[in-house]
């Protein structure tokens, strides 16, 4: 049986060590989200934790369009695609295509 884990609670998972620092969508402490994300994709950058990466980018996408960035949202999406496509991760490629086209949906 196969289960969908939405990209943020991939981001809690692998960024335990941040611990509560990470917020959901209905948390109001974006700027804070946005901060921590930020650092996370800056330290992960600087190391071979590509997924790590990945999972940042693609959560900080959600903080940004929780602040009503869609554009930064879509950038931030599509470098975490990058990421995924050269890992070669099928499922996580496919998700975060997904995501993309929902966006695009929605802008439409």
């Amino acid at each position: 049986m196969s289960t969908t884990v939405s990209p943020l609670e991939s981001a809690r998972t692998e960024l335990a060590s941040f611990g509560d620092r990470l917020v959901g969508p209905v948390d109001a402490r974006y700027d804070e989200a946005r901060t921590v994300l930020e650092e996370s994709v800056a330290v992960n950058r600087g190391t071979s934790e590509r997924l790590l990466e990945a999972h940042a980018l693609a959560a900080l996408a959600d903080v940004s369009l929780q602040l009503g960035r869609a554009l930064d949202a879509r950038q931030l999406l599509t470098a975490a695609l990058a990421l995924r496509e050269g890992l070669g991760d099928d499922a996580g490629t496919a998700e975060l295509r997904r995501r993309l086209a929902d966006l695009e949906a929605a802008a439409h």
